[in-house]
């Protein structure tokens, strides 16, 4: 919060409102006033180094009670880090976000609900999205795959963050949510394809342990790069995450899918789909996991203009509090692990 009031006084939160054509002049003053604000961080670096070890602290002792003792073959590839982060990347699509929809509103002068159109188009690319990337990667490949839905998330960033129009911050977020759902399913595929059960278990646990560090990571961060940069600066932090996924699965992950690439005719799909649903387990424990979600969308789609909005929190306010939540979510999620066992 001192640093928040301070870079207030400096005058060094940038207004990307400025820089609605963008152009090689735009991003040099841009970038010059970025590093600027940097340059401010110098005497926050104790403090700053505390906070970061108190934080790695924090992940270790995390990763020791969330994940279970047994361990996945040494020498396994790919990383767990790499495959939690993709697992994570629809959760931080939505929670990075998030403080940001109050402020859209504010910046277009628009009504709450016409900024909330975003979160709604995002999770429609989701939903679509995940039922697309499966048989495709069984078809062409993980690892093209993967490559061409990052490429599409650094695309649709980049685009998003010098939008002119809530209408096409929401179509870009729908582009964003399609690509982003790749992460999760083509990692999955990818344990899928590399063990058998027991170790598949034990490494899924480990990817979900990472998982769980970025609801209560992404929406702080969100917040602190709405106070630097206005509402663009998450989707140009987007667009850097996405640069770095490329890179990391473009140098560091194998080919993983079987020899045999099984078609892709709507038909099949379909057959699939059909026989997932015939079965009465499968759809009892979809039921419940729907209405589970339906009541965290319900508060995740709401919070933001509530609190800050009615209850006038600052987005890095709101961020704060909404790590909190979801550090309670990820609570419940460990302890539920562990009793469902008994």
């Amino acid at each position: 919060l001192e640093f928040d009031r301070d870079i207030g006084k400096r005058g060094l939160a940038v207004d990307f409102l400025e820089y609605r054509a963008v152009g090689p002049r735009q991003i040099a003053g841009l970038a010059g006033r970025f590093l600027h604000a940097l340059a401010g961080l110098g005497k926050y670096r104790g403090r700053i180094q505390a906070f970061i070890k108190g934080v790695w602290g924090a992940a270790l002792l995390y990763l020791q009670v969330a994940v279970p003792q047994a361990s996945v073959p040494q020498g396994s590839n790919p990383s767990t880090l790499l495959l939690g982060v993709l697992v994570a990347l629809t959760a931080l699509g939505m929670d990075m976000f998030l403080p940001s929809v109050p402020v859209l509103a504010q910046a277009f002068g628009a009504e709450p609900a016409a900024a909330q159109l975003s979160v709604t188009t995002y999770l429609l690319g989701l939903a679509l999205g995940q039922l697309s990337w499966g048989p495709v990667s069984d078809r062409f490949g993980r690892k093209p795959v993967l490559l061409a839905g990052l490429g599409l998330f650094l695309v649709s960033s980049a685009f998003a963050a010098v939008a002119d129009s809530l209408h096409e911050v929401a179509l870009l977020r729908f582009a964003q949510g399609a690509a982003m759902s790749c992460g999760p399913v083509v990692a999955r595929s990818i344990v899928r394809d590399l063990y058998a059960r027991e170790q598949a278990a034990h490494l899924l646990a480990r990817m979900m342990a990472v998982f769980g560090i970025i609801p209560v990571a992404a929406p702080l961060i969100g917040g602190q790069a709405i106070v630097l940069g206005g509402w663009p600066a998450v989707f140009l932090v987007f667009s850097a995450i996405a640069l770095a996924l490329l890179a990391a699965v473009g140098f560091g992950l194998r080919e993983t899918a079987p020899a045999e690439r099984p078609s892709i005719a709507p038909a099949r799909i379909a057959a699939s789909y059909a026989v997932l649903f015939g079965d009465a387990r499968f759809r009892a424990s979809l039921a419940t996991m729907l209405l589970a979600q339906l009541g965290i969308i319900a508060f995740v789609t709401s919070s933001p203009v509530a609190m800050v909005q009615a209850l006038h929190l600052t987005p890095a306010a709101f961020g704060l509090l909404f790590a909190a939540v979801m550090l309670g979510q990820i609570t419940g999620a460990i302890i539920g692990s562990r009793i469902v066992v008994r």
